[in-house]
């Protein structure tokens, strides 16, 4: 996700924080209960088309 603006910044850091809190290390456990309340602010970033690398000869 990508931030849109600073109010959305400290909700999406406020709920990886907490994800990470709640996971052993090194890994995330959101849920949806997470997000219930708060003004996200936020949108997925599009996935970029992979082009085709070059041609062996």
């Amino acid at each position: 996700m990508l931030a849109q603006d600073k109010l959305g910044w400290g909700n999406l850091c406020e709920c990886i924080t907490l994800a990470r809190r709640r996971a052993a290390k090194g890994n995330y456990s959101a849920l949806v209960t997470d997000l219930e309340g708060k003004n996200i602010q936020a949108a997925a970033p599009r996935r970029q088309a992979r082009l085709p690398g070059p041609r062996a000869a």
